[in-house]
């Protein structure tokens, strides 16, 4: 009885390591695929997060651009209204630009 007993276990044994050696084979295979699939995405979404930043860049360079080109007008403007107002009269537009460096090359 024991020796039947080893031997149906031993058959048992055997026979469960193929499911099982089978079943490791597609948990790693399911595993490397959910790895690549993952890797991918976030490939994709590092790509698009990259194209988001230069955009983000870009409209900064445009606003800040933008911004300093108005600076002068302003400065232009506020220097025309500080001289009207201790004076009382506004003074010639080149007397302003020449007063803030402008050689008219800007």
């Amino acid at each position: 009885m024991k020796e039947q007993s080893d031997t149906a276990h031993a058959a048992y044994e055997q026979g469960a390591r193929r499911p099982r050696s089978r079943a490791q084979g597609i948990a790693s295979s399911t595993r490397e695929q959910q790895a690549n699939a993952a890797a991918a995405a976030q490939k994709r979404l590092e790509a698009e997060l990259h194209e988001k930043l230069v955009a983000a860049e870009q409209s900064i360079t445009a606003t800040r651009t933008a911004a300093m080109g108005n600076v002068r007008t302003i400065a232009a403007d506020t220097a025309a209204a500080i001289v009207e107002r201790l004076i009382g009269q506004s003074p010639a537009a080149h007397e302003v630009a020449a007063a803030l460096g402008d050689t008219g090359n800007s």
